[in-house]
């Protein structure tokens, strides 16, 4: 193993560890050479298991390494447990490693960790928070907060359903009968898509815009609005653009809104790529803008969540929360849904979504805002009857959290 690899998926997961960076943004940025490959299974792959991880280096470290060197250890840790690379090099490389970042005095002391490591020399708890921790990678008080809203539903939420298929929505100029036609080896979605391997045929179709990787649980909160030919429509927290474009497709006017301007350049890129019209705009969801109120037919709301829904896609999720920022995420998405709320015309629509599955995010969020907003009301649409659905990872939807509301 190269003491070069190393480095970089090091200071990738320093970005992630030490400054709070999202691991997909993170890789995004990674150059397409011959280790790419190597670099992210090393990177998802100890955030993926950093609580066995961090346990098995409590068990071994009398004495809490410093933040910069546990990297180097979590990530020699995993690999050594999980890469079929022999020990002995990942283990000189980790090493070297140390040196390089300027810790060489702690050598020593690395090498017998992981030697022991190698042999196994250490044991993980079987039962109490740490032993739950370990199992599902989240923190023990997130844990209990799933288990509390989500009830028999929970070990879904905990351990979802994982595929190495992709999930492809047909662009609206492509019929299913000539995809179908051209690729074989797909299965149907319940929202009308298609589980794919990422392949060239994939990609090829994917340049020319003929379809677009969009989950089924995005497609399905764009389906409940039902009809939008026509229909000026706002989406609040638009980036990367799935939804927005989408509903561009189906007939809306969109305008399609982001706090940073880099995100505004992705729904651009997104929307040319498909072939369709939209505006995008800069935008921050927690400021009234006068000019529209009361001025469009339909106003989508696609919260900032903790992300819950996502577990298996979003690793880095058991890094984040707190219990302050996660009350700070909660009044976050009231503020948005409250000024989203001024932007729909009398016998308009309101749809708020996000992809976790805990109720103050979801229905207490809801709840609150229809308490204060008697002029609106739930209005039922597929699969959610009473207005609104939680649905819960099952191999096909992610977690996700669709209302639909309609104002009088």
């Amino acid at each position: 193993m190269d003491v070069k690899v190393l480095k970089q998926s090091y200071d990738m997961l320093t970005k992630i560890v030490r400054e709070g960076a999202y691991v997909n943004v993170v890789l995004a940025d990674l150059p397409q050479t011959d280790d790419r490959a190597l670099i992210t299974k090393l990177v998802y792959g100890t955030i993926e298991r950093y609580y066995e991880i961090n346990a098995i280096i409590n068990y071994l470290c009398p004495k809490a390494p410093k933040p910069a060197v546990k990297i180097v250890m979590m990530q020699a840790i995993y690999a050594i447990l999980y890469l079929e690379i022999p020990n002995y090099a990942i283990v000189s490389a980790s090493v070297d490693l140390v040196q390089a970042i300027g810790k060489k005095e702690l050598k020593g002391f690395t090498n017998a960790v992981f030697q022991k490591v190698c042999r196994k020399e250490y044991d993980l708890p079987k039962a109490g928070k740490i032993a739950l921790e370990v199992k599902y990678n989240l923190p023990y008080p997130l844990i209990k907060l799933i288990k509390r809203d989500c009830g028999k539903m929970a070990e879904a939420v905990l351990n979802p359903p994982r595929s190495t298929d992709e999930h492809v929505r047909l662009a609206t100029r492509i019929s299913n009968k000539e995809f179908e036609d051209y690729y074989k080896d797909y299965r149907l979605s319940k929202v009308d898509g298609y589980f794919v391997k990422n392949d060239e045929a994939i990609k090829k179709l994917f340049k020319r815009g003929l379809l677009t990787f969009q989950s089924p649980s995005s497609v399905f909160a764009v389906k409940a609005l039902g009809e939008l030919s026509g229909k000026k429509l706002l989406d609040l927290c638009a980036a990367p653009g799935g939804k927005a474009v989408y509903s561009a497709e189906l007939g809306a006017e969109v305008t399609a809104c982001d706090i940073h301007p880099k995100r505004v350049s992705l729904i651009e890129s997104y929307a040319r790529r498909m072939g369709v019209k939209l505006n995008a705009t800069l935008n921050d969801g927690k400021k009234l803008r006068k000019e529209w109120l009361k001025l469009f037919d339909v106003v989508t709301v696609d919260a900032p969540c903790s992300g819950l829904g996502v577990i298996s896609k979003r690793p880095d999720i058991a890094l984040s929360y707190s219990n302050k920022d996660y009350e700070s995420l909660v009044k976050e998405q009231r503020a948005i849904l409250e000024i989203a709320s001024s932007y729909v015309k009398e016998g308009g629509i309101l749809l708020y979504s996000t992809c976790t599955i805990l109720k103050d995010e979801n229905e207490n969020t809801v709840s609150d805002f229809l308490s204060k907003h008697t002029d609106f009301n739930l209005e039922p649409f597929d699969m959610a009857p009473q207005g609104q659905v939680t649905l819960y990872p099952d191999g096909d939807f992610d977690g996700f959290y669709v209302a639909k509301m309609r104002k009088k």
